[in-house]
């Protein structure tokens, strides 16, 4: 696990996820990002899968030059998978041509690149551990959000080493905090579940102290 440490006092931080090939989407979030005045972005992992444009959407976030980039389960299937793969169930036949899909749609490069993210990094920030994964703390296909029952929230707080974590993965934001502790889950921008619009997290280190929020911004097909 890379652990690092930024050293600042005031620092504004968005925070995507499951951006799924969805270039419009990532677009239109960039642009309420800009209106924000936002200096640093965290990606949490699932980029390419299931939209029309996962090489565009590569680009533009390698472009942004993240501090945190980790991968997530969809990511995963670029170090699972090869075209000797069998599927053995209709979700696995689903996963394999959407595999072969966007391996046609990506360079070489880029499939490099996420095959050697990280699933899960530490970083400092104003004297805040910020552990950021894709699904939980023990897993990247575990979710962390409304589905999940109060006493295993308690739980992950209790377990946490970290003042702040960060994921995605159920593609529905999620907030809570307890004893000085934070979970955001900042649900996703390119495939969200639970209405129309995108959503992203902001982090916004001032001194000592720090703001949060989910922001929603609605898909342009324009961008």
């Amino acid at each position: 696990m890379h652990k690092g440490r930024i050293t600042c006092n005031n620092m504004k931080i968005g925070i995507m996820g499951d951006i799924h090939g969805n270039y419009a989407a990532l677009r239109s979030v960039l642009n309420d990002m800009n209106k924000n005045i936002i200096d640093s972005v965290i990606i949490l992992g699932d980029l390419l899968f299931w939209g029309e444009e996962p090489q565009k959407c590569f680009e533009e976030v390698e472009s942004l030059a993240p501090i945190v980039w980790i991968k997530g389960n969809t990511d995963l299937w670029l170090n699972e998978i090869n075209e000797k793969f069998h599927p053995a169930t209709k979700r696995e036949n689903e996963i394999y041509h959407e595999f072969l899909r966007v391996k046609q749609l990506v360079s070489n490069e880029t499939i490099d690149k996420i095959k050697n993210l990280e699933e899960r990094q530490i970083i400092n920030i104003s004297n805040k551990n910020i552990l950021c994964v894709h699904g939980s703390d023990r897993d990247i296909n575990e979710p962390i959000g409304i589905m999940v029952p109060n006493q295993d929230i308690y739980d992950i707080f209790d377990r946490l080493p970290s003042d702040i974590l960060l994921c995605g993965h159920t593609h529905m934001p999620y907030i809570a905090s307890y004893n000085g502790k934070l979970i955001m889950n900042v649900g996703s921008v390119g495939l969200p579940a639970d209405e129309s619009r995108a959503s992203y997290g902001i982090l916004n280190f001032i001194n000592d102290s720090f703001e949060y929020s989910i922001r929603r911004v609605v898909i342009s097909q324009g961008n």
